[in-house]
């Protein structure tokens, strides 16, 4: 492996290092482990970084809409996927409303 080769490589492995350190922090992998994983792919350490730079506009713009769509929630207005124990089960429905107690 020549010294550019390394370089593409060692790339490759703060992109690796950065995008799985979002989900997992602290996580952490030599550049002989990100190598192995690379050929395991059947991808060289070229092909990830080009992969990488041609995805990653894509993922900025993704996480961009979704910040931006997020409603801001305070603590008071929550959405609760069950009911709270103190809130009465809905008995009946009438007219396309539930009526509670």
């Amino acid at each position: 492996m020549d010294g550019h080769d390394e370089s593409v490589l060692a790339e490759a492995n703060r992109i690796r290092i950065e995008v799985i350190g979002e989900l997992e922090p602290g996580w952490s992998e030599t550049i002989e482990e990100t190598a192995a994983y690379l050929a395991r792919l059947g991808k060289t350490p070229r092909d990830y970084v080009e992969a990488w730079q041609a995805f990653r506009p894509s993922l900025a713009a993704f996480r961009r809409r979704h910040t931006l769509m997020r409603p801001a929630w305070n603590g008071h207005r929550m959405p609760r996927s069950r009911t709270s124990e103190s809130d009465p089960p809905a008995r009946s429905v009438s007219g396309g409303r539930w009526f509670v107690g």
